[in-house]
């Protein structure tokens, strides 16, 4: 080997050449048996261990080095056989076998409880026809007792004493009160979480485990017209210039206690069912209040305001007031207002150009939708003023078009399928017990009717005196509905006991 060729230097040469001198110290190998060190002169150093060991046991030592090369070079192949032999273990057929046996199980489920259901139906309707065919019976059998008589009697006459007439027509309303109170059972199927109809005919689904097998119902429509026509508990009244009777006053109860927004100062009165217990807190710095809802998943109220949402717990006092920072307008467009459905949270912006949904447990935005998502053909004629949750399945919006004509829209959450529009009609109350909507709508002579909707979407106007001052409603806690009428420039609150619905 020539110099230029070579890769080594002279130095490194001359240090590896050093190795192999004859170093002057005594042989470094120890039995492993007597622990005694050989007393050979050292012969050389190892270049792998440094050791430094007489000829017989330097050259022993080589041998197990080279024993453990050859011991590492059978692994490294044994180890590239294995890997080049590695392959993903195929357990479809087993599998798609399982879920086949799974699918048939699942059929002869759903058959046998289809064939249960179908039982349920008629049993039911067994039962509500019986009971409406045994108080139509008695009303049958009073009518000819107390009215038909007189109707029989007066017919035959000429000449009518006042209290004739007097007595069949107070006859006749206590006939008419007694078929109202006599209502018909309505006969309903409940497909899980209090979804009573199978209405989202689109092919995309989403499997959840926890799939709730249909329960038929016997739903019994509100007795609403006799709370509301009785008389009230208690009056609460908060002066209050807020004379649009379609836009929602901004309030909202708990168990415990009613949190009502004064417009004229921007602040809050808080109210428990006996009486008025604060009123007038609020941060001085906060922009204006758009909403109010309780949020019995954080067990606290939230309060939007048109840049911030703000937790007011009001559980002892000072009341805790907070702001949630996670969440904000966008781009300078007020948030106006906020709907929510156990851990869900709806925030509508502006008019509707946004809707956010965000967590409740993280408060992390979850998904945003535009107006477009909404209303795609006619984004730019409809102006979304109140939006919400109607059990787990619905979304109820009050849309207004072309700045005159309200409707109420009912769309699938959260495929955003629309599935049905009410003309001249906005929203004030969802009754959960009974799957009702208690609505307002515009009559042709410009009167705006309170009214009963069910989930067929059948209206019925109710009979409630002073039902066009009525402005909202609420449940308080189990025992009391709230009611609020706009006088003037008063706003009217009035508790009523709930006996029965």
């Amino acid at each position: 080997m020539s110099l230029e060729t070579s890769i080594f230097s002279s130095s490194q040469l001359n240090r590896r050449s050093a190795k192999r001198f004859r170093p002057l110290i005594q042989c470094n190998h120890i039995n492993n048996q007597t622990k005694e060190q050989c007393s050979a002169d050292g012969f050389m150093e190892c270049v792998h261990c440094d050791k430094i060991c007489c000829l017989f046991h330097i050259t022993q030592h080589q041998d197990e080095l080279k024993q453990i090369r050859d011991q590492l070079v059978e692994e490294a192949s044994e180890t590239y056989l294995t890997l080049s032999e590695m392959q993903v273990t195929d357990t479809r057929e087993q599998l798609q076998e399982n879920l086949i046996l799974w699918k048939k199980r699942m059929f002869n489920k759903i058959e046998r409880i289809h064939h249960q259901l179908l039982d349920d139906v008629e049993q039911s309707f067994i039962k509500v026809n019986s009971e409406f065919e045994l108080k139509k019976k008695n009303l049958i059998h009073d009518f000819d007792e107390n009215i038909s008589t007189k109707l029989e009697r007066l017919s035959l006459k000429y000449d009518f004493y006042p209290h004739e007439l007097d007595d069949l027509k107070m006859s006749l309303n206590e006939m008419f009160s007694r078929i109202r109170d006599a209502r018909t059972s309505i006969i309903n199927i409940d497909f899980g979480n209090g979804n009573p109809c199978l209405l989202d005919d689109d092919e995309s689904f989403e499997y959840e485990n926890n799939i709730e097998s249909p329960k038929i119902i016997i739903q019994t429509k509100p007795d609403i017209e006799r709370i509301l026509n009785g008389s009230y508990l208690r009056q609460f009244q908060l002066e209050n210039d807020n004379s649009t009777n379609h836009i929602p006053i901004l309030y909202d109860t708990s168990n415990k206690h009613l949190l009502v927004c004064n417009y004229e100062n921007n602040t809050l009165e808080l109210y428990n069912h006996e009486e008025r217990i604060g009123g007038g807190f609020w941060p001085k710095d906060s922009s204006g209040i758009t909403c109010i809802k309780w949020c019995s998943y954080l067990n606290t109220f939230l309060v939007l305001c048109s840049q911030s949402l703000y937790a007011l717990n009001c559980s002892q006092q000072p009341f805790n007031i907070h702001i949630i920072t996670q969440i904000t307008s966008i781009d300078g467009n007020p948030m106006k207002y906020l709907t929510l459905n156990n851990d869900l949270m709806l925030i509508k912006h502006g008019n509707g150009l946004f809707i956010d949904k965000y967590s409740l447990k993280s408060m992390e935005l979850l998904k945003r939708w535009s107006k477009t998502d909404f209303y795609p053909n006619d984004e730019s004629l409809v102006d979304i003023h109140r939006l919400e949750f109607s059990s787990n399945f619905y979304l109820v919006m009050n849309v207004e078009i072309n700045d005159e004509t309200n409707v109420l829209d009912l769309f699938i959450f959260p495929t955003l399928q629309h599935i049905r529009r009410l003309e001249n009609c906005y929203f004030i109350l969802y009754l959960p017990l009974n799957n009702y909507w208690i609505i307002k709508q515009i009559n042709d002579s410009n009167q705006h009717d309170l009214c009963l909707l069910d989930q067929n979407g059948q209206i019925n106007r109710l009979n409630i005196t002073e039902s066009e001052n009525i402005i909202g409603m609420r449940f308080f806690g189990k025992q009391y509905f709230l009611v609020l009428h706009q006088i003037e420039n008063s706003i009217q609150i009035q508790l009523f006991h709930i006996d029965k619905f």
